[in-house]
């Protein structure tokens, strides 16, 4: 069973707030609700790169190969599955 706590990061947020942040940054917006999908994020193949590299970072004992993203994937999702794989 997965585990829906939300993990700190190193500075005390939660990776899923480091999460949203990175992601609104990429996009160069104010803020982004992490159950909206990827696709209605707006996420292109160019933003979903900078999205993994952002994963690396907020995630860095996960094994990001496994990380499955489809249009239909939110923030939270890969929360779970990258908070979970460490």
């Amino acid at each position: 069973m997965l585990d829906t706590t939300l993990a700190p990061t190193e500075s005390g947020v939660s990776t899923l707030a480091a999460l949203s942040s990175a992601v609104a940054k990429i996009l160069s917006v104010d803020s982004v609700d992490p159950d909206f999908t990827l696709l209605e994020l707006g996420l292109d193949s160019l933003s979903a790169v900078e999205l993994t590299l952002a994963c690396d970072q907020i995630y860095p004992e996960a094994d990001r190969e496994r990380l499955l993203l489809t249009k239909d994937t939110t923030l939270r999702d890969i929360d779970l599955q990258l908070a979970n794989a460490a």
